[in-house]
């Protein structure tokens, strides 16, 4: 891994990018945009930003999103593009900006579903066939302009779920984009993912999680890259034998702890069996590094001051990027 190469997401600034709506008397405006974003990862020695292209550009203005990319590709800057919304007709009129820009895959995702909280979702294998047709509907295109679209694990998709989508679409238009932390709220462990998924996977999202014992499972709890529960010297090691290298972004948690109720029985009747040594493999994960307590809750979730949660994200940065950069040492 090389710290140069890899990009920065502005969902990593929750607070600060403006994601979270703040309306207390000690709320801190936006201080992250496309453009602070940009100079945190020339001040870090990073290479690129990942966005979501839909939540900064209207459909009526992907000629000013095109030049945007453009100028920072010229810049030195690599781009990842984000479509925060599964919209048809707008995959459609961002493919050929995609290829135009020499940009090979987008980011999407299914769903907003979270900590894998199914049994939530009456009509979640529902949504799941529908957003299966919809791929099938874009892969002549995709194939057109050779560009894949990468189905993130955001909480709603494991790797036995994902490996079913490309293996009912096309392994050649769509891949995985992994976020490691997210591995653990679909009932599989990073190694688990990893070792399902590797050689599907096409861009990596660099997150840790601390785990703590909520009422009816667990907490994933926002915390900086080395600080939580991923082992990514090893996990990185792995992945580099089935990719000679793989796109990787910081994407730090969010600022809302994301629970997986695992002890509740109606969650996992939303899943298909699991065999006894898959749930040994995961409960032992969750045991080895499960705590107690209430440090699960984030800067917002305990209401501190605007500005501390702003402060608080940077120096999450700070800390990440100290520990990649430790990391890349260690594996030269």
């Amino acid at each position: 891994m090389n710290i140069n190469e890899v990009a920065l997401s502005i969902y990593s600034f929750g607070y600060s990018a403006g994601f979270i709506r703040d309306e207390r008397p000690e709320a801190a405006a936006p201080v992250i945009t496309l453009d602070t974003l940009t100079d945190l990862v020339r001040h870090h020695g990073l290479g690129g930003v990942e966005f979501p292209l839909d939540r900064y550009y209207a459909a009526d203005d992907l000629a000013n999103a095109e030049a945007a990319i453009a100028r920072l590709r010229e810049g030195g800057i690599r781009v990842v593009v984000d479509l925060e919304q599964f919209d048809v007709p707008l995959i459609r009129a961002v493919l050929p900006i995609l290829s135009r820009q020499d940009l090979r895959f987008a980011r999407v995702k299914m769903s907003s579903c979270y900590g894998g909280n199914r049994y939530r979702e009456p009509n979640f294998h529902e949504c799941v066939s529908a957003f299966v047709e919809s791929l099938r509907s874009l892969v002549p295109m995709l194939r057109h302009y050779q560009v894949k679209l990468l189905v993130e694990n955001h909480q709603d998709l494991g790797a036995d779920d994902l490996i079913r989508l490309i293996r009912e679409t096309s392994a050649e238009a769509i891949g995985i984009n992994w976020d490691i932390g997210n591995s653990l709220a679909v009932l599989d462990t990073p190694e688990t993912f990893l070792r399902k998924t590797a050689r599907l996977i096409g861009n990596v999202h660099l997150k840790d999680y601390r785990i703590f014992r909520a009422p009816e499972g667990f907490y994933l709890a926002r915390c900086a890259l080395g600080e939580g529960v991923v082992d990514f010297g090893s996990l990185l090691a792995e992945l580099s034998r089935s990719h000679a290298s793989v796109p990787m972004t910081i994407e730090l948690g969010a600022q809302h702890a994301r629970r997986a109720d695992v002890f509740h029985k109606a969650y996992w009747d939303a899943y298909p069996p699991y065999t006894v040594s898959q749930q040994i493999e995961f409960f032992s994960f969750l045991n080895r590094h499960m705590r107690n307590g209430e440090q699960w809750k984030s800067p917002w979730e305990r209401q501190l001051p605007g500005q501390a949660i702003v402060a608080s994200e940077l120096e999450d940065l700070e800390r990440s990027v100290a520990f990649l950069k430790h990391l890349a040492i260690g594996n030269g």
